[in-house]
């Protein structure tokens, strides 16, 4: 193989690889406060190829604390899940009794049953929240 050849071939591939890990948290979202640990910063570490990364039910990646340093979100066993966000019962299951569970919640105000997050109740979360049922869970 000519030296022209290689760097064809190998030229893609060395500057693609930065990719792969990269943060998947927004630039101008990055940072969080929790009273305990002050504020925290989900997407610069390592300039962004070890930041946090969302996955479709787990979070991976680090996080940094400016009171307690690193957080590695990488751990095999243990780690940062996602809830399933139509699952109303928590059971792992999506069946109607999440949507009688969620019919509760709604007439009693509950937080959650506000799917939308606008602080209203109203037909939009019940639209929002039928959608994320269809989708299902990871």
């Amino acid at each position: 193989m000519n030296r022209r050849t290689a760097l064809r071939v190998l030229l893609p591939l060395v500057l693609a690889s930065p990719a792969l890990g990269q943060t998947s948290i927004a630039p101008n979202h990055k940072h969080a406060w929790g009273e305990n640990i002050g504020w925290t910063n989900w997407r610069d570490a390592n300039g962004g190829s070890q930041g946090v990364r969302v996955h479709s039910s787990f979070l991976s990646g680090f996080i940094w604390g400016e009171n307690v340093g690193w957080i590695n979100l990488d751990h095999a066993t243990h780690y940062v899940a996602l809830l399933c966000g139509p699952d109303c019962e928590e059971d792992g299951d999506l069946d109607v009794f999440d949507f009688l569970c969620f019919q509760g919640k709604f007439a009693a105000q509950d937080p959650y049953a506000d799917f939308e997050g606008d602080g209203d109740w109203d037909i939009f979360d019940f639209l929002a929240y039928q959608n994320a049922f269809a989708l299902g869970c990871p």
